[in-house]
């Protein structure tokens, strides 16, 4: 992640207010986010690319042992409550990557043994965990967060999701709404063999794509400032 701040809020209101920082931002709704509290030409969208070479698929479908994993992160226990129903309903059989109680070898593990993943996170500035998965070549379904809501003062809700980079088709599908909702799960099984996660990955978020973001936002400043 971004290791500093994933949202304005937890800046100093001096810091904002000061006008003179520029911020490198994951993703086009984080970037919408932060207009609500900074001039957006100080704004600038560079996620950061995944080690393709580290997150690759295994080698064969023989190493598939499991349906699926769940990716849990910072949702109410009720919807990992309520996927793990779905699951049972559809007798799939499935894993559970439970957010800071586990080792990145055991996300890569499930990668490798598994035929296609559940993400069932709150709203994500990029999400790196999941371009790990998408580059390990596993579809991914979304039981998607819609809404970041700053509470304090006069509260500001702004559209979000779980899932900053990633293609409906491609890598695999996204609830249409914050529901769990099994007909649209349903829909994605049927058409779990098709996607192409990891060729997405290679086409638009590796390091060095990673590195083209990072160059084209610098680029970007120094010609604001040239402007002056």
């Amino acid at each position: 992640g971004p290791n500093i701040a994933s949202y304005p809020t937890e800046f100093p209101s001096s810091f904002l207010s000061s006008g003179q920082h520029h911020f490198i931002l994951q993703s086009k709704w984080v970037v919408d986010m932060f207009s609500n509290f900074i001039d957006e030409d100080k704004l600038y969208i560079c996620p950061v690319g995944v080690d393709h070479d580290a997150w690759f698929p295994a080698d064969s479908s023989a190493c598939i042992t499991t349906d699926c994993f769940i990716y849990f992160k910072n949702r109410p226990r009720q919807d990992l409550d309520n996927v793990r129903r779905i699951l049972k309903d559809l007798k799939l059989s499935y894993k559970i990557i439970d957010y800071g109680s586990y080792h990145e070898d055991d996300l890569l593990k499930a990668c490798r043994s598994c035929r296609f993943a559940i993400l069932l996170t709150n709203t994500e500035t990029q999400g790196n965990t999941t371009l790990q998965i998408l580059s390990a070549n596993v579809p991914t379904y979304v039981f998607n967060a819609y809404t970041w809501r700053y509470e304090r003062n006069n509260a500001i809700t702004c559209p979000a999701t779980s899932v900053a980079m990633f293609e409906v088709g491609v890598t695999g599908d996204v609830s249409p709404d914050s529901s769990i909702d099994i007909d649209h799960f349903k829909q994605f099984l049927s058409k779990v063999d098709t996607y192409e996660p990891r060729k997405w990955i290679e086409e638009n978020l590796t390091i060095k794509h990673g590195a083209y973001y990072l160059l084209r936002a610098i680029n970007r400043f120094q010609e604001q400032q040239a402007q002056k």
